[in-house]
């Protein structure tokens, strides 16, 4: 690994720390865009000046382009969590930086059985969030939360939350609010419906289980 891809990344050597991708459960590990915008609140700066620091430092290192991603106007948004060729390319120089984080099973991969496809903004779930805080792990977004179908936590048999329950602001980018478990429109905690339960139909249910299951199978998890 070349001193200059630390460089690059806008970073001294000496102060780089790398952090681990977060798995609570099987198959509910982190996804790619919730552990960039980790690594980048953990190194004190803004989500969108470290991942263009790392987009043209992968840029140069691989001689690969990211101009899909790097136009994004949002900080990030839900479609980096999806396998590209851009993608694949971040991936490969975190892996040149820490060989032993692979963060291609962050993504949602290009085929798999069944299909999975991405929602067009995140969601979450009150009571996971509320269970972290009380354990001391960071609040992440977990892959199967931006999976199509995945409405139903099966962990805590409650819905997720698409927008916040009081201003109801979507959540379509992360930012460093949402480090924090709350809304970055009116600051509400996402835990303000953590005691709510609701009983799915047995379909809600079934379909959550089994993008989990997928995710599970596709990460070795």
């Amino acid at each position: 690994m070349s001193l200059r891809l630390y460089e690059q990344l806008g970073l001294p050597r000496k102060q780089l720390n790398l952090i681990e991708p977060i798995q609570t459960a099987p198959g509910m590990q982190e996804c790619l865009a919730s552990f960039l915008q980790r690594l980048s609140r953990q190194h004190g700066t803004d989500v969108k000046t470290a991942y263009r620091n790392l987009a043209w430092g992968v840029r140069s290192s691989f001689n690969e382009p990211l101009v899909g991603l790097m136009e994004a106007k949002t900080d990030f948004p839900v479609r980096l969590n999806k396998q590209t060729g851009h993608t694949r390319t971040l991936c490969r120089a975190f892996t040149a930086l820490q060989p032993a984080t692979a963060l291609e099973r962050l993504v949602l991969p290009e085929s798999s059985m069944p299909p999975l496809r991405l929602k067009k903004h995140y969601a979450w779930c009150p009571r996971c969030v509320a269970d972290w805080k009380h354990d001391g792990v960071d609040c992440h977004i977990p892959l199967a939360w931006v999976v199509d179908g995945y409405e139903y936590c099966h962990l805590h048999h409650c819905y997720l939350r698409p927008h916040c329950a009081k201003c109801a602001f979507q959540l379509k980018s992360l930012s460093s609010a949402h480090a924090q478990g709350a809304c970055p429109n009116c600051r509400q905690e996402w835990t303000e419906c953590a005691g709510e339960t609701f009983s799915a139909p047995q379909n809600d249910l079934w379909r959550s289980s089994q993008s989990v299951e997928v995710l599970r199978a596709l990460s070795g998890s």
